[in-house]
């Protein structure tokens, strides 16, 4: 085929022999030849005869009839009201040949017409009909509308046209009528809302960790023209989610929900939302409202705060391993082992909300003769698996001095001096920067290596006054929130030396023990305690028996003088 733009080198239509021949034909040499345009049929276009030389056969291809058909769809309404129930549509359509000599009388169409889903009944319905050449065609349909309407969005109804395949038919395949609803907004059917939004909730505070949900109540008053298909517009922030979903959308952090179908005076409606992670830092955020009708509106927006609330109740617990440690000094220049101080602490939270693990380390400090006598080995941190890393914060000047030795009262029996940083010491001050602790039942762990050698340990101790051979070496942890929250663990340094007992102690221990021996002595002596009356006794008993035994075989003899002497008188 050619034109004004040149040959096409694609084709328009393919014939093939197959299309019109059985395949055992064995046709060969097909479209070899081809005749001139014949309208052998009388149908107004020209007919086609293609040849197979090689076979011998001659295919015969009539053309179809070409014709213009034209459809409309009518309604006997131009507006629809919420009074009205039902609606009269109307299709026609019409044929023409293209060609004058067509023989053509008349056309099948199958028609299938799309129903408004607000209509009662089947939404689609179909017919066949037979139209004749140059004879328009009617069918009038009678269709019930539903009596409540939420829905104020115009009708729509579509129809669609399907020719006979015996025609080449062109035409409009597609009508589509649209009906509008009637809002009663004037005689341009626009409605004006103008509706005043005031938005509140009982939940002022969100409590980090504890506030699972709030609820926000929307109320609405319109002061305009009858608002239709209105939908409520919330910016919400990340922080919280939309309980019910099922009919809203959510554009970006905005969500589109259905409001009310139909807005003549006020309406109210309840709006939830799921409380998600906030970050601790934040202090407030808001909720925006907005309610949009079809038609114009004027622009009506509130919003709704919400404080942020931090409860949290932190502790610090200390411990130390070992707990104390025994030493003897008494030779501290013969040699000396190194003592390894481990100090741990445990932060946790018993509040609803996360706490920022940032927790200060205080090591006290010490030097003698320009040499440490403890020295920090290890400091780090470790939550939930992940390293905290512990670094210094503020070091003070490690001259000579023991400022941050603190002496109890009642040196003279008291032996232990305590090393710590309660107060303006000199410390080793270090900060371990952490994330947030959300849970209650998580900790973070923080673990100090303090170094000591059991020579430095006696010498600081030999130049304490009062002969103190006990240490207790103290390290803290803190942290703030709101007050300074802190935790201790001591571990005890005791030093075995021998202590000498002064001369006097032993004289006078020697000569109370003789007084109290000299007292003992005369409380028995008074006592009768040393009297020996007991063993005549028992002599006195002894020979009575023998009496009373000489009598019974002797009954008429009477006792010797003898033994009537040594009888005791008044025994029996």
């Amino acid at each position: 085929m050619g034109s004004s733009d040149g040959i096409k080198n694609v084709y328009g239509q393919r014939l093939v022999p197959s299309m019109f021949a059985n395949p055992a034909l064995n046709v060969k040499g097909f479209g070899m030849g081809i005749s001139r345009g014949n309208d052998i049929d009388s149908n107004g276009h020209n007919d086609l005869a293609v040849g197979a030389y090689k076979s011998g056969h001659v295919f015969v291809i009539p053309t179809k009839s070409v014709i213009d058909f034209r459809t409309a769809l009518e309604s006997n309404m131009t507006s629809i009201t919420s009074n009205d129930n039902i609606l009269n549509l109307r299709y026609c359509i019409d044929f023409k040949a293209r060609s004058e000599e067509s023989n053509i009388e008349s056309v099948d169409f199958m028609f299938e017409l799309t129903m408004d889903y607000r209509v009662k009944g089947s939404k689609l319905y179909t017919e066949n009909v037979t139209v004749f050449r140059e004879k328009t065609l009617c069918k009038t349909l009678d269709i019930n509308l539903e009596q409540s309407l939420a829905d104020v969005l115009p009708f729509t109804f579509i129809l669609n046209t399907q020719p006979s395949d015996k025609v080449f038919a062109e035409g409009k395949s597609r009508t589509e009528r649209s009906i509008p609803y009637s809002h009663g907004c004037g005689t341009d059917n626009i409605c004006q809302t103008q509706i005043l939004i005031d938005v509140y909730s009982d939940t002022k505070d969100i409590i980090l960790g504890s506030t699972k949900s709030v609820s926000v109540n929307v109320n609405a008053e319109n002061v305009g023209e009858p608002g239709y298909q209105c939908k409520l517009y919330m910016e919400v922030p990340k922080e919280l989610e939309l309980s019910q979903q099922r009919k809203c959308t959510l554009e970006n952090s905005t969500y589109i929900c259905p409001f009310v179908s139909r807005l003549n005076v006020s309406a109210e409606k309840q709006i939830n939302f799921d409380v998600h992670e906030i970050d601790p830092t934040t202090l407030e955020f808001d909720i925006s409202f907005e309610i949009k009708c079809l038609g114009e509106n004027i622009e009506n927006k509130d919003l709704v705060k919400f404080n942020i609330i931090v409860q949290n109740n932190p502790y610090i617990e200390g411990k130390s391993d070992p707990e104390d440690f025994e030493y003897n000094d008494e030779s501290p220049e013969e040699g000396e082992s190194e003592v390894i101080l481990h100090h741990m602490f445990t932060l946790g939270n018993f509040g609803p909300s996360p706490i920022k693990t940032d927790v200060y380390l205080l090591i006290p400090q010490l030097q003698i003769n320009k040499e440490d006598v403890f020295q920090l080995v290890e400091a780090k941190g470790i939550l939930e698996g992940t390293q905290i890393s512990c670094i210094p914060g503020n070091i003070t000047d490690n001259s000579d001095n023991t400022d941050n030795v603190n002496l109890e009262e009642n040196s003279s029996t008291n032996r232990t001096a305590s090393m710590n940083c309660f107060g303006q010491n000199n410390c080793l001050k270090l900060f371990c920067e952490g994330d947030y602790l959300d849970s209650s039942s998580a900790t973070a762990k923080y673990s100090l290596k303090v170094k000591t050698s059991t020579k430095l340990l006696a010498n600081f101790l030999m130049e304490l006054p009062d002969n103190k051979n006990i240490l207790a070496y103290t390290t803290s942890a803190f942290v703030y929130n709101g007050t300074r929250v802190e935790g201790h663990a001591t571990t005890l340094l005791l030093s075995l030396h021998a202590t000498r007992v002064p001369l006097w102690v032993y004289v006078v221990s020697g000569v109370v023990g003789i007084l109290l021996l000299c007292l003992l002595v005369f409380i028995f002596y008074k006592c009768h305690f040393f009297d020996r009356r007991y063993k005549e006794k028992m002599n006195g008993e002894r020979l009575m028996d023998q009496n009373i035994e000489m009598v019974q075989e002797n009954p008429n003899s009477e006792p010797t003088k003898e033994q009537d002497e040594e009888s005791p008188k008044g025994d029996i």
